[in-house]
């Protein structure tokens, strides 16, 4: 699907061009596209993914739920429990242990390039921009998965029941990402209202700034490696 070139997504995409390239060099995940990744070297990225979204995920249901810039036709799914899924089946393959604590907000959102967010999140007040921004990082790097997953799925010998089910689902059969890319791209990249009859009024910079915000929190929690012991 083509978008407007002066769209608020556009805006989005190239404001946050750094801070995605500075996550996708992160070793761990660079990782998964190294023929030599090991089932451990893939149930670490996992377990980054399960201390994020065990935070996140009701703060996002939440927080969608009330941003009245985004419809009814677009609605945030949680994570947590497909890599809970994943997780079991890897601990299984792995005989071993896996400790692992949700992050907290003050992990994932103190210091960032928003600075209220923090705030905000503690507060479950999360503004409509912030909200905006944080599923457009959540949602759209879902679609990595459309060539980490069948990777995957080959080098590890994987399905959906055997600890593959997070990254295929979410680049496959969820329908989430298209749905918030055609309301993001209907936004004016200036601000202003969505449509001439509406009153939502959504500022450029705060979105951009809670989306580089999310890269920074995914980048930081990549650095921090889970115990895996037998």
């Amino acid at each position: 699907m083509s978008t407007n070139p002066g769209s608020f997504i556009e805006l989005l995409r190239a404001t946050t061009k750094s801070e995605h390239s500075a996550l996708e060099r992160t070793p761990m995940m660079a990782s998964l596209m190294n023929k030599d990744l090991s089932v451990a070297d893939y149930t670490q990225v996992l377990l980054v993914f399960a201390r994020l979204y065990a935070t996140l995920d009701p703060l996002l249901i939440a927080a969608t739920q009330n941003c009245q810039v985004l419809d009814e036709s677009y609605q945030y799914h949680a994570r947590l429990p497909f890599l809970q899924r994943d997780l079991s089946a890897l601990r299984k393959r792995l005989n071993s242990s896996l400790d692992w604590q949700p992050a907290t907000l003050a992990q994932l959102f103190s210091g960032r390039q928003d600075p209220s967010l923090h705030n905000c999140a503690q507060a479950q007040s999360l503004t409509q921009e912030q909200t905006l921004g944080l599923v457009y990082v959540i949602e759209g790097s879902s679609q990595g998965g459309k060539i980490i997953a069948p990777r995957l799925a080959k080098q590890l010998q994987l399905t959906n029941n055997t600890g593959l089910s997070f990254f295929h689902h979410f680049a496959f059969q969820a329908t989430d990402w298209p749905v918030l890319r055609q309301q993001l791209s209907a936004l004016p990249a200036e601000g202003g209202n969505q449509q001439p009859d509406q009153l939502i009024a959504v500022q450029p910079q705060p979105v951009c700034d809670a989306a580089c915000s999310m890269f920074q929190a995914l980048t930081e929690l990549m650095a921090q490696p889970q115990t895996i012991s037998a």
